[in-house]
Order: structure tokens, then sequence, then C-alpha cells
């Protein structure tokens, strides 16, 4: 299995100048981005398996590093939920288990470098138990409450099934490199 590239393709997010994003979804796969400067930043929310294209060598790796280095580049704001931390720190374990320690520590720190933590509170415990719809998994309607709490405007993920449901809750959604096909 091949690693991601030692260091981060995100750098410090620069809050100032304020940035919307529209998104594309006209055409199939869901990666191109359109940045649109407004009066705020763009706050985009990545799941754990986003984040996790950051080390892997995964096919959308390369469409996904793009965007998100658009993103910093127009000052938005990356964010995830502290369970983030905890998903990309055990999937990593998991696949890697026959790397290093500090490898693995290494690889955890790029994913999750430059990501604004949103920490697990009573108030995003309260939100996830409202949310619908009933199908959601409990990890993934935690990402969507945090999200929502964050005031995220753009919801980047590869989970198919995080994604409807961050549609149907109102979120513009991505998966930067993601080829699809119709049937």
């Amino acid at each position: 299995m091949s690693f991601g590239r030692r260091g981060s393709s995100v750098r410090r997010v620069n809050r100032s100048g304020g940035w919307s994003t529209r998104c594309d979804f006209t055409a199939r796969p869901l990666s191109t981005f359109s940045i649109v400067k407004t009066a705020s930043s763009v706050r985009v929310y990545l799941d754990s398996s986003a984040l996790l294209k950051r080390v892997l060598d995964e096919p959308e790796r390369v469409a996904f590093e793009a965007a998100l280095d658009r993103f910093v580049a127009d000052g938005a704001v990356l964010m995830s939920s502290s369970l983030a931390w905890v998903e990309v720190s055990r999937s990593l374990r998991t696949r890697l288990d026959r790397e290093g320690p500090r490898r693995i520590i290494e690889l955890i720190d790029v994913a999750l470098s430059g990501i604004q933590e949103c920490p697990m509170t009573a108030q995003v415990v309260s939100i996830a138990q409202r949310l619908g719809p009933a199908s959601l998994r409990s990890l993934d309607v935690i990402h969507l409450a945090s999200a929502s709490l964050l005031g995220a405007e753009l919801v980047c993920a590869y989970d198919q099934r995080l994604l409807t449901a961050a549609e149907e809750l109102g979120f513009r959604t991505a998966s930067p490199g993601l080829v699809t096909t119709d049937s």
C-alpha cells in the first residue's frame, strides 16, 4: 500500500477576506468547484472518509488535494468533528498495523492538519438525536450535527449514505475525484 507524501497540502487557513463556494453538480464526477468571493468565509465540513484521502493512496486523492488547495487559497475554513480525530486514528491504525507507531502518528497528523476541530458537546448530541433520516448511522449523524452547528455550507465526504442525508438536510455536498456511474 502506498501512502501520502509527508507534510500536508493544506496550510493554515486565512480567515480574512471571506469567501463563499458554489459547486457545479450538473456534470459527473462531483469534483468541480467554483469559488466565488462574498462577505464571509466558506465553511467546509470534512468527514473522516475525506480526511483519509489526504494520506492514503486512493483514486480520488489528487482531485481531493487540489480541491483543498483551492479552498485554502481562497480563505475557506476547513472543519470536522472530534469524532474524525478518533475515526481517522483508528482507521489508520487498523489499515497500517505493520507500520511503525511513529509513521502512523505522522500520517494522523497530516490527515488532520489545518482542520478546525468541533468538540462533541452536549449541543452536538442534542442536534444528533433530532436529525433524520432514520436510516442514518450514529456516527454519520454526529458528523452532520457538527456540520449543522458549525454553519457548514459544504459537506465533503466519500460515504454515499452520509452524502445523501446531507443533501436531504440542505447541505451542498462534494466528493472531489469520485467517478460515479449512472445506471
